[in-house]
């Protein structure tokens, strides 16, 4: 009766941890994308902020599978500071 269900949980064991991990990081990233909107001299220093946080989040879903083989990534936070911090000299 309940195969239903059992068929629409997540396969992978780690899966609400790490849905956890990429939250926290997901809503760091949001924090410092409001932080960067309200303006003001450290637009540099939020991009750096927001760039770091995608790239945990990106680490976070591209873990490896309960097989050893690496899983596609998922979702990610893109917004565009990455061409700011990259231009930077």
């Amino acid at each position: 009766m309940l195969g239903w269900f059992r068929a629409l949980m997540p396969k992978e064991e780690r899966f609400f941890d790490l849905f956890t991990r990429h939250a926290q990081i997901t809503l760091a990233g949001a924090q410092a994308l409001s932080a960067l909107l309200k303006g003001g001299d450290d637009v540099l220093l939020y991009c750096r902020e927001i760039t770091w946080h995608e790239n945990e989040a990106d680490e976070i879903t591209r873990h490896d599978g309960e097989d050893g083989r690496q899983q596609p990534e998922i979702v990610g936070i893109h917004i565009g500071c990455r061409s700011v911090v990259d231009d930077e000299p």
